[in-house]
């Protein structure tokens, strides 16, 4: 991956992390919400945390999805069940 798409795909995981922040700032969610973004170079994939707190979401914390709902590498972690509304969507 080049250093310009790697850039690419870290701005699309802080905005994923900011979004998860900013809904749970706003009241939007509490300890259950999520938001998911389409993956910038992959149009077949899907940006989504790992199934944590709104509140305490980070970069590492962001994982890949294809839109059957499985993530690329969740190396153990749990992962949200509504995922594959995320991917039908």
């Amino acid at each position: 991956m080049s250093e310009h798409a790697s850039e690419t795909v870290a701005s699309a995981i802080r905005d994923v992390v900011d979004a998860n922040h900013i809904l749970f700032d706003q009241g939007v969610v509490d300890g259950f919400g999520h938001v998911s973004m389409r993956h910038p170079l992959r149009p077949d994939r899907f940006l989504l945390a790992s199934s944590i707190a709104p509140a305490l979401v980070t970069a590492d914390d962001v994982l890949v999805f294809d839109f059957d709902g499985a993530p690329t590498a969740a190396d153990g972690r749990a992962v949200y069940l509504e995922r594959f509304i995320h991917g039908e969507i």
